[in-house]
């Protein structure tokens, strides 16, 4: 494959909010303006290309723009690096956004950066939350 594809995961804090197509038949939040949308389009883009750690989407996680931070977050749980355990429990312990932390503990408990089949990813959430 030329580049890395993900299962959506989509969070419960931005279920309500627009989306749009994106490469590869998936989709991605729809920003609240054009550089806004741009900046989305561009962390989607990054992690597209598998050479990308999710540490690469760290300091994306403080955006002031909500959108930004919930891809962001999205992202960092899905590209593998070598301390991305540590960094998603440190997330889950101490960012301040509900809507990172989900991710976080979410991707911690399903260990979504694992590549290949992965039978934590099938497991139902541990919060009642459905997930696409």
């Amino acid at each position: 494959p030329v580049g890395r594809y993900a299962l959506a995961i989509l969070s419960p804090h931005e279920a309500e909010l627009p989306r749009t197509p994106a490469f590869a038949g998936g989709q991605r939040l729809v920003g609240q303006g054009v550089e806004e949308d741009r900046d989305i389009a561009e962390l989607e883009a990054l992690f597209w290309l598998a050479a990308t750690p999710g540490s690469a989407f760290l300091p994306h996680l403080d955006d002031p723009r909500p959108r930004v931070r919930l891809t962001a977050a999205k992202l960092v749980r899905l590209a593998p690096f070598p301390e991305i355990e540590a960094a998603l429990h440190h997330i889950a312990e101490t960012h301040p956004d509900p809507a990172v932390v989900w991710h976080a503990r979410d991707g911690l408990d399903r260990k979504t950066w694992v590549p290949g089949p992965n039978p934590h990813r099938a497991r139902p959430p541990q919060d009642g939350i459905t997930r696409e």
